[in-house]
């Protein structure tokens, strides 16, 4: 049975077999130390027996925890209709209709990943220059979209493009000053933040000509939606895909009063509702022995996260930074 580690009993054995025997075949570096067994809830397990509080919840996207039971059994019943991505299945009409209950929007496309949705919208655009407003979108587009050239986001400069997250990452969380930033065209990149800050999406668009999520509106799982004024070809989902984000928006517009608890922990900059960051990086190794999973210097809460957890950060942060 995993329970929490403390630094004497911390166990990574197992994991470190399997990275050494791993090593020659995966391309890209695992950044993040242990083998998962399972995600439950808030939590994650791995293979030693350890078990972890996660504050990372795949960068933002998990907002109702992880392996949410209504949803999985939804799930697993959807793979039992089928596995196609060929056919509009029967549960895009709602699907669509629970998003016109959010926004008003002319044309909705889905996406398999949120990759892709980035890549289709720069391909409609014929983007040339292209800016965007954080570190997280300017690493994404340096790793997976090189044969454009990107940069951060400069006042008096008019561009084809800006991809721009809604609020300020790096600096203090507060919303982004769009309209002060000039482009033929504004994406508004809501992977993860939509939902947290507010009931629903951050921009309208009145305010952007695109509005694009990914894993967010399916708890974490892959996809994307693009929302615009126009129509913009997407991509057919499979059911279950499809059920996932159904589900998770009508849980998220049940509970649209959900309220998160103000952190109290060392380090801690800024908070916005359940977004909260520190002012340097954490090292995620240090964490792991005192049962936190943490990466950067920017976390999250779902739903599910306790007083208790929280005070197991807390614990992590001081043993490691005033001992």
């Amino acid at each position: 049975m995993s329970d929490f580690p403390e630094p004497q009993n911390y166990r990574k054995g197992i994991s470190a077999s399997h990275f050494r025997f791993l090593d020659s075949f995966l391309l890209d570096e695992n950044p993040h130390l242990f083998i998962l067994k399972k995600e439950k809830n808030q939590y994650l397990y791995d293979v030693d027996g350890n078990k972890y509080v996660d504050f990372f919840l795949n960068n933002g996207t998990v907002l109702l925890g992880h392996s949410h039971p209504v949803i999985n059994h939804l799930i697993k019943d959807a793979i039992s209709y089928s596995t196609e991505s060929v056919f509009l299945n029967k549960f895009y009409y709602k699907t669509v209709k629970l998003f016109k209950s959010i926004i008003n929007f002319g044309g909705i496309a889905f996406y398999s990943s949120f990759n892709r949705a980035v890549f289709e919208i720069l391909l409609y655009l014929k983007v040339e220059r292209l800016a965007v407003n954080s570190r997280y979108l300017f690493y994404l587009m340096e790793k997976c979209f090189p044969f454009v050239k990107a940069e951060i986001v400069k006042k008096g400069v008019q561009y084809d493009l800006i991809l721009f997250e809604p609020l300020n990452f790096g600096e203090d969380l507060s919303i982004f000053p769009i309209d002060n930033y000039n482009a033929k065209f504004k994406v508004s990149v809501e992977n993860r933040c939509a939902f947290r800050i507010r009931d629903g999406f951050i921009h309208d668009l009145k305010t952007a000509d695109f509005i694009v999520a990914g894993n967010i509106i399916a708890n974490g799982m892959d996809c994307a939606v693009v929302l615009s004024r126009n129509r913009i070809k997407g991509e057919i989902l499979p059911v279950y895909k499809t059920v996932a984000i159904q589900s998770t928006l009508k849980y998220l517009i049940r509970h649209r009063d959900i309220s998160y608890p103000a952190l109290n922990l060392p380090f801690l900059k800024f908070q916005n509702r359940s977004i909260f960051k520190f002012d340097r990086n954490i090292d995620t190794e240090k964490l792991l022995p005192y049962g936190i999973f943490f990466s950067g210097d920017t976390g999250f809460l779902s739903y599910l996260h306790t007083e208790n957890d929280i005070k197991r950060l807390k614990k992590a942060l001081e043993a490691n930074f005033f001992s």
